[in-house]
């Protein structure tokens, strides 16, 4: 036990953690053939993540379980991630295994499997021996009196595993969770995070920029944009609609803005803030050019995905995008008990009343005379216009298609 702790305490990842513990088990003698790792995970989509290891280097999954990354452990063998879905709950792979007893009354299960006879309590059982498998072991993964997960081994040793291994595998297996629990908890709490405040904030906020008023100066393409008749939409159509289609929207909008290096930072029912950070100024034309192509891109996806709708007899779903490029002030702004990480300033308001003219102009988007003036793409002018809280007429440029 002094030697996996000694091992753990020079890793951090859970990945690494994991290796470390499989090697540790085939140091003790173990032999494992194959092991599996799950925990619970905070995830939208996600119901938990799983980790196979297999000597072969052969991962077979049973179920519809989604490739993540793949780990390199020294030995050239490889420990596969996968997220299951949260459909995935109800799978007949899932309810004929160990795993529903183990997660939920903290069942264990230790199998000869020489000695089953053609008998097998579950199908894994089977398709081990006809691996050649003499043992198997599941067991919870703990986390004080609460189950997160479960682990399992199987062997190919001569007589598979006895009482005495399986009291020194679950000893082991305790020890190790500690660390990787944690380590796990990292890992969820930077995803979590990314998920809800974007992977540039949470970073941030991660390295611990979290006192109220620690803001900075940045330079950016801001944009800000709706969609519009969203009152009228909310009003002629149930909630449950509704939101079906904002989480569509969404999907296509925010993969589009991520992909060209932007950052969301706020969704505020059908409007959404979020910025083309520059970081030096010979990248603000590539800067304008991303979000410029992003504007573009779900405009041609809105108006093929409204074709599909008007033939559904649903509603067509119109945006409207302002773009400023401008300084803005990025941080932690609010009260002592409840902050939110943002930007404000005079650009974040002029981009805002920008977006508010697309639908009187009648056009999917308009962008400032500062961004106009910075890149060679053709705009044509839409006039001077009087913009709330902006002292002085404001001159206007949509795209040229």
């Amino acid at each position: 036990m002094n030697t996996l702790l000694n091992a753990i305490q020079q890793v951090a990842s859970p990945e690494e953690l994991y290796g470390v513990f499989i090697s540790y088990l085939a140091a003790q003698g173990y032999q494992p053939w194959r092991t599996n790792l799950a925990v619970r995970t905070i995830h939208p989509q996600l119901s938990s993540y799983v980790y196979t290891w297999n000597r072969l280097n052969e991962v077979k999954m049973g179920s519809a379980r989604l490739h993540l990354a793949d780990y390199q452990l020294p030995d050239g063998t490889v420990i596969s991630k996968r997220g299951s879905p949260i459909s995935d709950l109800s799978s007949p792979f899932l309810v004929n295994s160990p795993i529903p007893s183990i997660i939920n009354e903290g069942a264990e299960y230790h199998f000869n499997i020489e000695k089953l006879n053609g008998e097998y309590r579950f199908p894994v059982l089977k398709d081990l021996q006809d691996h050649g498998c003499t043992g198997y072991i599941a067991l919870p993964v703990r986390h004080g009196k609460q189950i997160i997960g479960f682990f399992s081994v199987a062997t190919d040793k001569p007589n598979g595993y006895n009482d005495k291994n399986f009291y020194e595998i679950k000893k082991s297996l305790a020890l190790f969770s500690l660390a990787w629990i944690a380590a796990m908890r990292e890992n969820m709490l930077s995803t979590l995070m990314s998920f809800y405040l974007g992977p540039q904030t949470a970073s941030k906020l991660l390295q611990g920029q979290i006192v109220r008023g620690d803001v900075s100066e940045l330079d950016a393409i801001i944009w800000f944009s709706d969609i519009r008749g969203y009152t009228q939409l909310t009003a002629n159509h149930n909630s449950h609609d509704v939101i079906a289609w904002l989480n569509d929207y969404y999907d296509m909008l925010i993969q589009l803005i991520h992909y060209h290096n932007g950052e969301v930072l706020k969704l505020m029912g059908d409007g959404l803030l979020a910025v083309f950070p520059i970081e030096s100024e010979n990248y603000i034309v590539t800067g304008i050019h991303y979000a410029l192509r992003t504007a573009k891109l779900s405009n041609k996806i809105l108006k093929r995905a409204n074709r599909r709708r008007v033939r559904k007899n649903l509603p067509a779903i119109e945006h409207g995008i302002g773009l400023h490029h401008g300084k803005v002030q990025y941080g932690n702004i609010g009260s002592r008990d409840r902050l939110d990480f943002t930007v404000i300033g005079p650009a974040v308001n002029l981009t805002s009343r920008i977006a508010s003219l697309c639908g009187t102009l009648g056009k999917p988007v308009l962008v400032s005379a500062t961004i106009a003036r910075e890149v060679t793409q053709s705009f044509v002018s839409q006039g001077r216009h009087q913009l709330k809280g902006i002292a002085e007429p404001v001159e206007i440029f949509a795209p040229l298609d």
